[in-house]
Order: C-alpha cells, then structure tokens, then sequence
C-alpha cells in the first residue's frame, strides 16, 4: 500500500533568491581582492605577478575552509533558531566565533614556521625574483589569517539571521579601500609588493573589525559577547565541525588539487605561472556561483 506523502514547501525560491544571490555577490567581491592585487601588481613585472598568485592559491584554500567552518555555524545556529531556542543560537555563535578565530590564528603561526615548505616544497623550483616577490607578499598577507577566519564566522550570524546583504555591503567597501590603498602605495609610493599586500591585509582587518563590531550589538537576536574570557563547548564545536569539515574538505581537496597542477605549471617558468593565474581567477567566479547555489539549494520540502 502506497503512503500518501503531503510535501510542504518551506521556503519560495524568492526568499532564497534573498538569501544565497548576496551570498554569491559577497564570495565574489572576497576572491575579487587577490584579482585586483594581481593586476596592480602587473606594473612592478611578470615575477612580481607570478609571486603574488603562488601565495593567492594558498589564501583561497584558507579561505574556503574558513568558510565551510563558517556554514557548519550557521547551520547549527540556524536549527536552534528554528526551534526557538535562542539563547542555544547566540551560544552557538560564540563559540563559532571563538574557536574559528582560534583556528585562524594557529595557521598564521604555522604559515610563518612552515614558509620555506610553502614556497619551495609546495611549488618547486621558481626562480629567486619570484621566491623574494612571494615571499615579501607572504610575510604581510599572513598577518590577515585570523581576520579571514573572523570575517567569516562574523558573516555566518547575519546570514543565519537572514541579513546576507550586509557582508556583501561590507566585501564591496573593502574591495574600494583595497583599489584605492593598491593605486596609492603601488602607483604613488610605489612600494611594489610590499604595497599590495599592506593594502590587502588592511582591507581584510577592516572588513573583520566591522562585522564583529557590528555582531556585538545586543539589539540583534543573535550577538557576540563582549568579554575577553570564553570557555570551549567541545560537545557543540563537534556539531559544528559534523557539518563544517565534511564541506571543508570536498572544497580543500578542490583548492589542493588546483595546488598539486600549480607545482607542475611552475616548472614551466614564470610566464606559465602568470598565465596560469588569471585563468585561475576566472574560473574562481563560476565556482563562487557553485557555492552559492549550494548554500542556497532549489527549495527543501518536508
């Protein structure tokens, strides 16, 4: 005997349109700050692209880790907001928060330790004027792990409140502040790649100063607490790593394995690097739209 199932839509394609549509916009703008360097950074020479792009295919790996950890949040927060059990939500935020600020700052201590593995044994043989130009970009742009990692936990409490147009609004201000700090210390002062990658790391801090900031206020359903002490929650950071690390490795192994051909294309030499670089990028805007549709989905029904 067939059961009759009763399927109720709980959301209209329009309401995700609200949701996942800035989410794309605001993965666009984040990955579009190593673009814009790349080409500021094409008025210093072909090895300064080339040893810029070497240390961005690392931060877009970094970056979506944080994010998949940042959806593992929000998910959880998002079931215990469902169920009307805020104060379990709002917990749930700071520990996402804590713990994926934790995170961030051990793999910056851990890119300074391992430098020489990263750039040499990662990327094989590059020549002396890449190896200097990407590590001077790796120096300072590492700096910038820990807010990576705070802006996306930051971005995980809006969305889960449904406000998914305020971290695009904050990534497009950035981007601004990222062009205008590349044209001022690059064109003017002409710092090189030292220039690009303080203008990067400031744009990254301001985005992350913002949306915390902003997450601290007590009038939202969700907020961080204003205190310097927190406890670990090992039962609901397990939680949140169930969902988080799973999406965290199919996204990582994608992001290693862009890795694993950019060692080979650097045995090529420095041309292939750059060339190799810009056809990264453009990929990188049809797979932001992949993890938006993901995020987003066609609808669940029950």
């Amino acid at each position: 005997m067939e059961k009759n199932i009763i399927q109720h839509k709980l959301f209209e394609k329009r309401d995700l349109l609200k949701l996942f549509l800035p989410l794309i916009g605001e993965q666009l703008l984040e990955l579009s700050v190593g673009l814009i360097s790349s080409i500021m950074v094409a008025s210093v020479g072909e090895t300064a692209v080339s040893g810029v792009s070497l240390v961005e295919f690392v931060m877009a790996l970094l970056i979506s880790i944080f994010a998949a950890l940042a959806t593992g949040g929000a998910v959880i927060a998002g079931q215990y907001l469902g169920n009307q059990q805020e104060r379990e939500a709002r917990k749930t935020c700071n520990q996402l928060n804590w713990f994926i600020g934790s995170l961030g700052l051990i793999i910056m201590l851990l890119t300074y330790v391992m430098k020489n593995i990263i750039l040499q044994g990662l990327f094989g043989e590059i020549t002396v004027e890449v190896y200097n130009h990407a590590n001077t970009y790796l120096m300072i742009v590492a700096l910038s792990i820990p807010f990576l990692a705070l802006y996306n936990g930051g971005a995980a409490i809006y969305r889960t409140m449904g406000n998914a147009k305020l971290p695009m609004k904050i990534m497009l201000y950035m981007n601004i502040l990222n062009v205008v700090g590349n044209v001022l210390l690059v064109y003017v002062f002409e710092f090189g790649t030292s220039g690009i990658a303080i203008s990067t790391l400031v744009s990254r801090i301001g985005a992350a100063a913002i949306i915390i900031l902003l997450a601290l206020n007590l009038n939202n359903i969700l907020y961080l607490n204003k205190t310097f002490r927190h406890k670990f929650d090992l039962g609901m950071i397990r939680k949140i790593l169930a969902i988080g690390v799973p999406f965290g490795f199919e996204n990582g192994m994608f992001h290693f394995g862009r890795l694993l051909v950019l060692s080979l294309v650097a045995t090529f030499g420095t041309p292939a690097i750059a060339a190799n670089f810009c056809r990264w990028h453009i990929c990188n805007f049809s797979s932001s739209s992949r993890y938006g549709h993901r995020i987003g989905g066609d609808g669940y029904y029950f």
